[in-house]
């Protein structure tokens, strides 16, 4: 929701030790479709702090649709645990927002008109300098459509020769439905 290089965005920046502040305007075609009707364009904010150990982020949103107003709120914080080992992670984010029926809301990503919101949990933890593992646990209450869920899992392994491979596993519930699904990935990169 703090704006990113697939939309049309007109945005002012400013940023000094740790503190940053961004307000931006854009398009609304781009993110809600060109099948609906604005009466303004999206306004999007977001402040962000860093300090050693820790990072934060707070970023907001709102449209107003020919149907109604849609808007969101989201919150997120990561915390360095190199306390247990160099670059290890804890991850924090949480949202919410409210979209007319039928409408969904792009800021968030929810299908479902109504008032929806998302949480997610993860942790990193390098076992070495070159393999880590990650778990991550979220949640989307999509309002006015069903609850989904998904626990993921990783392990990566990194080489210094620039390869990377990647297998993970995810249990994903949706409506009743659930699946499990998984991923192989290798990167190498050539000189």
């Amino acid at each position: 929701m703090d704006g990113d290089d697939d939309v049309d965005q007109v945005r002012l920046t400013w940023a000094k030790d740790g503190f940053g502040l961004m307000l931006a305007i854009e398009g609304p075609v781009d993110r809600w479709g060109s099948g609906s009707s604005f009466d303004m364009p999206d306004i999007i904010g977001a402040l962000k702090l860093k300090q050693d150990g820790w990072d934060a982020k707070f970023s907001a949103g709102f449209t107003d649709l020919s149907d109604g107003s849609a808007w969101a709120v989201a919150a997120g914080a990561t915390f360095d645990l190199d306390s247990i080992a160099e670059d290890d992670e804890f991850r924090l984010k949480v949202g919410v927002g409210g979209a007319p029926a039928g409408t969904g809301n792009a800021f968030l990503g929810c299908d479902g008109g109504g008032v929806c919101a998302y949480a997610m949990v993860s942790l990193r933890h390098y076992w070495t300098s070159t393999l880590s593992s990650a778990i991550t646990y979220a949640l989307n209450d999509h309002g006015s459509d069903p609850d989904s869920y998904a626990v993921a899992g990783n392990l990566a392994w990194k080489g210094l020769d620039g390869t990377r491979v990647r297998f993970e596993g995810r249990y994903i519930s949706e409506g009743g439905d659930s699946e499990w699904r998984g991923k192989f990935k290798l990167k190498r990169k050539l000189k």
